[in-house]
């Protein structure tokens, strides 16, 4: 079984956004939109200046933007390594373990070190206990159905209702 699909910028973007809102990185999301509007009411209603409105500014930017900035630069780093503008990420489900291939390189995870399998609307989200994660898209699957991988991860990575 595997699963394929592009990378483009505009996934790429949508991976960062989708990660900023989690953890603590939610907290911080918070915090920094706090902060803007504190100087923005410090600013115009008891008369702060424009040295609150641009604390305000830096604080804004610290919540979405500078992450859309990450992104950017991210991604043109990773298409100078591929070569291409997009590339493909092909995952594939061997007997031992999963082999993630994009781009020039190849990364082979073990089941074992699966946390969960979560469902979205149109994709399934892998974690690992290394913190990191795997889109696996709905429509993209080759040699099986989204439905069996989902089996087939739970079951070879013991967990049982999504949780180890």
């Amino acid at each position: 079984m595997k699963n394929e699909y592009t990378v483009t910028k505009a996934l790429y973007r949508r991976w960062i956004l989708e990660s900023m809102l989690r953890g603590s990185r939610l907290g911080f999301f918070i915090f920094w939109c706090a902060c803007a509007v504190a100087a923005l009411i410090y600013a115009f209603c008891f008369g702060g200046g424009a040295m609150f409105v641009i604390l305000a500014l830096y604080c804004f930017y610290f919540t979405i933007p500078r992450y859309l900035v990450y992104a950017s630069v991210q991604y043109k780093r990773l298409a100078q390594v591929s070569g291409k503008e997009n590339w493909t990420c092909s995952i594939s489900f061997e007997e031992d373990a999963i082999l993630i291939a994009q781009a020039n390189t190849t990364v082979k995870q073990d089941y074992a070190k699966i946390q969960s399998v979560s469902e979205k609307s149109d994709y399934l989200l892998v974690r690992f206990n290394n913190k990191t994660v795997m889109h696996l898209y709905k429509d993209a699957f080759t040699g099986g159905t989204w439905q069996d991988c989902k089996v087939l991860l739970e079951k070879r990575a013991g967990l049982v209702s999504g949780k180890k």
